[in-house]
């Protein structure tokens, strides 16, 4: 990744030139609206140590909180903007590892799965999964609450179809990869509770994200927070 690159070699030469008001780095995302996302900024008086964790940091994955940008991970208060009937909306057991609510998009194509964990305010959401519904044949037989969106993304436009090169181009390089049969399973992952200002803020152990494709194209999305 360039600018963990750039940083290393910015702090090898300012620990060479003992020189304290050299420039580390400064990476600031995008604000959402719940405050969601991650701000680092790194002052050129931090010790070595803290310099350390700024590394570690910017290793972390950036994390995707969003549906359509109207949806959010853990907060009940957004659900109102993605689904105006949301008063009727009751989870569904037996489907996923937790109690979940499904959504579909206006052409019953793609949906989507809002995991609520034990312990999670009602409709305050832990986790979203997206697919193709043709793909899932159990979710056929369930009740699934059609939306008026054409189709499900996070906010940096994560969605079905992507190629592997549009997934590497947004989310980096540094996942895990797994192959089972003729698909491919990447997996990047926050799990540093110490490093990450994005963990902390939401005082939870772990994010993931969590790609399935076929062909060299994304059929499944899954990210959030690892049910405990």
């Amino acid at each position: 990744m360039k600018i963990i690159s750039s940083l290393l070699v910015i702090l090898t030469l300012g620990c060479k030139e003992n020189n304290p008001d050299a420039k580390i780095v400064r990476q600031e995302q995008i604000k959402v609206k719940n405050d969601s996302v991650l701000t680092v900024k790194v002052d050129t008086t931090l010790t070595k140590k803290d310099k350390i964790k700024v590394i570690q940091e910017l290793n972390q994955i950036i994390p995707d909180t969003t549906i359509n940008k109207k949806l959010f991970l853990s907060n009940y208060e957004t659900l109102p903007r993605f689904y105006s009937n949301y008063k009727s909306i009751a989870t569904i057991d037996r489907i996923r590892e937790s109690p979940v609510v499904i959504f579909a998009s206006k052409s019953k194509i793609e949906y989507l799965i809002a995991y609520q964990y034990e312990g999670s305010a009602k409709n305050s959401f832990d986790c979203f999964e997206i697919g193709y519904l043709k793909s899932e044949q159990n979710l056929n037989k369930v009740n699934a609450y059609i939306t008026s969106e054409n189709n499900f993304k996070t906010e940096t436009d994560l969605s079905l179809g992507l190629t592997f090169e549009g997934l590497e181009s947004i989310k980096g390089s540094n996942y895990e990869k797994t192959e089972k049969g003729n698909l491919t399973i990447l997996t990047y992952r926050n799990t540093d509770l110490e490093t990450s200002s994005f963990l902390k803020r939401y005082n939870m152990p772990s994010y993931f994200m969590e790609f399935t494709l076929k062909e060299n194209k994304v059929i499944k999305i899954k990210f959030g927070f690892d049910y405990p």
